[in-house]
Formats: C-alpha cells, structure tokens, sequence
C-alpha cells in the first residue's frame, strides 16, 4: 500500500468516528437528584373566644330593685316634708334652772326696721358708740362691745303637727358696731336642752344674715 492510500483510509476512519460522535449527542453526566418542596400543612387560626350571653334578670330580682328604689324615694321624701312642716312656737318666760347650751351668731339688724323673732319684736337705732334696742317695747341701750342678755323664753317644736321637744332659751346681744347704717350683733342663744342648730337657726329670719360662729 503507497502512502496516498494509506493518508486516505486514516481520513475516512476520522469521518467515521466524527459521525458517531454527532449522533450520541452531549453528554449530560451524573443526574442530580430532584428536589421537589415540601407542602407544610396551613395550621387553622383559633376560633375567637365565645362571648357569654347575658344572664337575664329574673323577675324577682327586677322587683326586689324597684322596691329598693322605692323604699329610698318614700324616706327622701318623708324627710323632705317632715323638715318643712317643723314648726317652732315661742310662749311664756318661764326660767329654767340653767342653760348649758350656747350658739353663738353674727347678725345684722337693718336700721329701723323691726325683726321678728318667732313672736319677739326687735328693733335697732345703731349709732358709732352704742345701740338703742327695743325689744318687746323693752328698751335697752348696749354700748360698743358690751353684751346683754335681752330676752327669755321657751319654744315647743312640732313636726307634722306633732311635738317633738321643748326647751327655754335666753338671747345674749353684744353690739359690734355699726355696718354701713345697719347694726352689727353677736346674738348668743343659750337653750336649756340640746337643740339641733337647724333648728336654732329657724328662729333667725333670713333679713338679720344670720351665720354662725
């Protein structure tokens, strides 16, 4: 065999090789494996707390509220009416044996003008120095700082028609002075029993300004 036979059998056995080659196709090597995700399993959100129902009242205990605020309602008024209708009626003179309790006022008595002190007339003439009062048409003459007594007298209180105590009490002026034109008091209330002060206070009328010490 001469060379040029033996350069063309080697190129026919490359062709040959090269046309193998080109129907196997690329080599894709190893496989990986496959890795697929998992599915994790939605977990349920809680249901809301149950709200309980309201409890209805039974009937018992609406009545049993309503009698209660009854019950307030007739007391709150009961108090009401029985505090108006006190009434306070002032008689005779006649002296207890002592009167250890005191309440003491500052009063104003507009000049000239009579006050009325359950049945006890009051009049006041105030001047700089001293005071001319007449009392029950007693007349008495009080100078700047000096204290009388004025008057005696006993006092029966009723409530609702009825007598709920009895006591005497005297009146103490001492005279501060003049106030614009007006006479300007300490009246002392002396009683002989305990008196509520509400109801020591119901014998001022409201024109004398009448506040306790």
């Amino acid at each position: 065999m001469d060379d040029q036979d033996m350069i063309f059998e080697i190129d026919e056995k490359i062709e040959a090789e090269s046309a193998t080659k080109s129907t196997e196709g690329p080599s894709t090597g190893p496989s990986s494996p496959q890795i697929t995700p998992s599915m994790e399993p939605v977990s349920a959100r809680p249901p809301p707390p149950s709200v309980p129902a309201p409890q209805k009242r039974s009937v018992r205990s609406r009545w049993g509220w309503y009698l209660g605020l009854s019950l307030i309602g007739l007391v709150l008024i009961t108090l009401i009416v029985a505090f108006i209708s006190i009434g306070i009626t002032i008689g005779g003179s006649e002296q207890a044996a002592h009167y250890p309790y005191t309440v003491t006022y500052d009063v104003t008595f507009p000049n000239s003008n009579p006050v009325q002190i359950g049945n006890i007339l009051i009049v006041a003439i105030p001047y700089a120095d001293h005071v001319s009062l007449s009392v029950d048409k007693v007349p008495y003459d009080i100078k700047v700082g000096e204290q009388k007594e004025i008057t005696q007298k006993q006092a029966a209180v009723t409530i609702l028609g009825y007598p709920l105590l009895s006591f005497s009490f005297k009146l103490d002026a001492t005279y501060n002075g003049l106030v614009d034109s007006d006479a300007s008091f300490s009246l002392g209330v002396r009683t002989s029993e305990q008196v509520p002060s509400a109801i020591i206070a119901r014998l001022l009328p409201p024109s004398v300004n009448a506040t306790p010490v």
